[in-house]
Parts: structure tokens; C-alpha cells; sequence
């Protein structure tokens, strides 16, 4: 049996790349009490994709999925009663995969033919698909349809589908992959820059290790009937903080975070460009905020390293925990949102565990040596020379 919280995790994923003016109508149309449509969908203050995952929480779900089904279904001329799940692959193309994906979930209410729920019958093996990964990473679905189909061919009614490995996606500026490897302090010196070995995820600026996701049943991954006597306070813990890993790169005395990680049910997921866009506008990227020249926010963010907007790669990645709360509306027409970091300090937090360097995290950086050969002296002197100018020193990295 997959594991629930991992299908959950690719659903919420998905709905969560539909275009923004697609979801703020549906959440805008939901059909909630109005305590629930105060709390939610008319509170500024929380992200549209954060909005989506308490939407997607069981007692919501379903409402949910019929609102996106009903913002889009008179572009889609498959009907909720009488299409089979077959006739749905059938009728997926790359261009129109979205909204066919979007019937897909809102036809998994229904009852089929034989009487059963098409929940049961096809909602595991769809979203644990190879066909659901790429419409998931906009890829395209052709191998994956023509998969999908033959397998319908052999069994018509699928109950599970196993597992697929996720494919490498566009090299970034930064690659890394978690090992057991012990990592090796860094020495960077003045060598010609060259690009690392891709890894086998190729993440932007890196890889974290892997942590098992919490135990949940398989039917928390499944749609449920939605319940509108429930209290909005039952959702908040889906909305509380979040973990991003990204750079943050200094212009002109100003700081900026630019995410483009997301820790989701244990693992970093890679953050699309049109989401980063839609919930960062206009660039992706986060104001940080430290009121004055002086102060321990200052001080705290002058001492570290960061990049700037003249860098050729990315030197600097640090993993930030953020509050729902710390978001703040920025005056610029370039950075929607701010920290103000002076302002956590002052709640008595440390900005030292809010902001931290992704090998402190257990997260590196994969080098190469300038040398093919390395004699095991010089390996347990540490006197190793590597390749490369994104390299700080002092940080720990992993030997390739």
C-alpha cells in the first residue's frame, strides 16, 4: 500500500501549480459558511498555495474540487456520470491535461457503473502514475498515456499502481545529492569555475536527505465527504510554518530570499517558477527586512554570507523557517512580501535558528578535485584542492 501522506502531497502539489486566476476564482466561489469563507478564503493574509492545502484538508476537500471542476467544466466535454476512466486518458492531451486531471478529481465522487465509488477503484493507482508525475512537473504525457492505456487494455480496473522514480529535472546553478559520505571541509581557490556532476535529482541549489513521512491512513489521501459544521482552528496546523531552501543575495544594501525549495512531507521539493512568481511577485523573492544600519538583525544578516545580483553562480544556500505570521505586505513594486527580521528578534527568537546554512541542515554541495588522484595523505590532511568558485570557505561539502 502507498503510503497516504505521499499521495496527498502529489494532489495538493498539483492543484497547487494550477494558474493563479484559475484558483482565486474557485476558492473565491467556494461554497463555505461564512465563517469559513472569512477565515480562509477571504484572509489576505495567507498565501494562495497555503490556502490550497487547507482546502485540501479532508473537511474541505470535495467542496473544493467541485469548485476548480465548475470554474473549467464548460471547457471539458467529458460528463461527471457516464465517462469511464478510460475515456478520461483517453481524452488527455498536453494541452489539456490540467483540466482533464481536474475532472479526473472531481469525478472520483461518483459512482461508477457497477455501483462502486471511482475513489476506490482508480484514485491510488492514477496519482501514484507515471502519466500523474509528468502532468505534476509539466512534462509531457504521450509515453506516459500510451503506458497508461495499455495497462488499461490488461486490467481494466487498476486498485494500485506501483511506485515510479522521479526523473531529473534542468541542471541549476547548485547541485548536491545527500549520502552517507562523510563530508569534507571546503578550501576554494582561485581554479577556472566548472560546472558539478549532476546528481540524481539535480536540485537548484540542493538535495536534502530523506525523512520518513509520519504514518497516516490511506484514507487521509483520499477524497472525503466535506463537513461545514467543522471549525476552521481544526486546519491551522497545516498553515503554521513552512521550510524553504534558497539564496539570499544582497543588492544595493538590500536583502532578498529567492526560495526555491519547499520541505513537504520530509523531503524538498522543488518549487515551480510560476508558483514562486505567484506567491513572491514579482520576482520570486522575499524582502528581508532589518529596519536600520544598526541593530542585531542588521548585524545578524552583515555577518553571514550571501550572494549578490553580479554573482556568476549561487555560493550561498540556507534553509529559513517562516510563520504564516512573519509575512508581511511590502511596499515595492518588486517585492510583494517582507520579514521584518528586527521584529523577530524583538518576540524574543533567534535569528541563528530561523536562518541556517544548508550543510547545517545535513544538506551539500557535490565538488570535484582539481587532481584525478588523491593520495590518502593528502585525503587525511584535508589539503585537497577543488574545482569551482561556488564554494565558501569553511563550508562542509561531499567529494565527488
Amino acid at each position: 500500500m502507498v503510503d497516504g501522506e505521499i499521495l496527498f502531497g502529489k494532489v495538493v502539489s498539483f492543484y497547487q501549480s494550477l494558474p493563479k486566476e484559475l484558483l482565486e476564482k474557485s476558492i473565491s466561489d467556494l461554497a463555505l459558511n461564512r465563517e469559513h469563507r472569512r477565515k480562509i478564503t477571504k484572509n489576505k493574509s495567507i498565501l494562495l498555495k497555503d490556502k490550497v492545502r487547507v482546502l485540501m484538508n479532508p473537511k474541505f476537500r470535495e467542496v473544493f474540487a467541485d469548485s476548480v471542476y465548475n470554474t473549467v467544466k464548460d471547457s471539458i466535454p467529458l460528463d461527471l456520470n457516464n465517462s469511464s476512466y478510460a475515456d478520461i486518458i483517453e481524452y488527455m492531451t498536453d494541452e489539456n491535461k490540467d483540466y482533464a486531471t481536474i475532472f479526473f478529481f472531481r469525478w472520483c465522487y461518483e459512482d461508477g457503473k457497477d455501483g462502486s465509488c471511482n475513489d476506490d477503484n482508480y484514485f491510488e493507482a492514477f496519482v501514484n502514475s507515471e502519466l500523474f508525475d509528468c502532468i505534476v512537473k509539466g512534462e509531457s504525457i504521450a509515453d506516459a498515456k500510451t503506458l497508461a492505456l495499455n495497462a488499461l487494455k490488461a486490467d481494466p480496473q487498476p486498485t494500485e499502481a506501483q511506485p515510479t522514480e522521479a526523473q531529473p529535472t534542468e541542471a541549476q546553478p547548485i547541485e548536491a545529492q545527500p549520502t552517507e559520505t562523510q563530508p569534507i571541509e571546503a578550501q576554494p581557490t582561485e581554479a577556472q569555475p566548472t560546472e558539478a556532476q549532476p546528481t540524481e535529482t539535480q536540485p537548484t541549489e540542493a538535495q536534502p536527505t530523506e525523512a520518513q513521512p509520519q504514518d497516516v491512513t490511506d484514507d487521509d489521501a483520499r477524497p472525503t465527504e466535506q463537513n461545514e459544521n467543522v471549525s476552521i482552528d481544526d486546519t491551522q496546523e497545516e498553515v503554521k510554518t513552512m521550510k524553504l531552501l534558497g539564496r539570499i543575495e544582497e543588492r544595493n544594501s538590500y536583502y532578498n530570499f529567492f526560495p526555491q525549495y519547499e520541505l513537504i512531507n520530509g523531503k524538498f521539493e522543488e518549487i515551480p517558477y510560476n508558483r514562486r512568481t505567484a506567491d513572491y511577485p514579482d520576482y520570486g523573492g522575499i524582502a528581508l527586512s532589518t529596519h536600520s544600519t544598526h541593530g542585531s538583525a542588521k548585524e545578524f544578516i552583515g555577518k553571514i554570507s550571501t550572494d549578490s545580483d553580479t554573482d556568476e553562480y549561487v555560493k550561498n544556500a540556507y534553509v529559513i523557517e517562516i510563520k504564516d505570521s512573519d509575512f508581511e505586505k511590502n511596499f515595492n513594486d518588486k517585492y510583494y512580501w517582507k520579514i521584518d527580521l528586527q521584529k523577530i528578534v524583538q518576540e524574543g527568537r533567534e535569528l541563528h535558528d530561523m536562518i541556517r546554512r544548508v550543510d547545517d541542515c545535513g544538506v551539500y554541495k557535490v565538488v570535484e578535485s582539481e587532481s584525478d588522484v588523491i593520495s590518502d595523505t593528502t585525503f587525511n590532511n584535508g589539503n585537497i584542492i577543488l574545482r569551482g568558485n561556488n564554494i565558501i570557505g569553511g563550508e562542509w561539502v561531499v567529494l565527488y
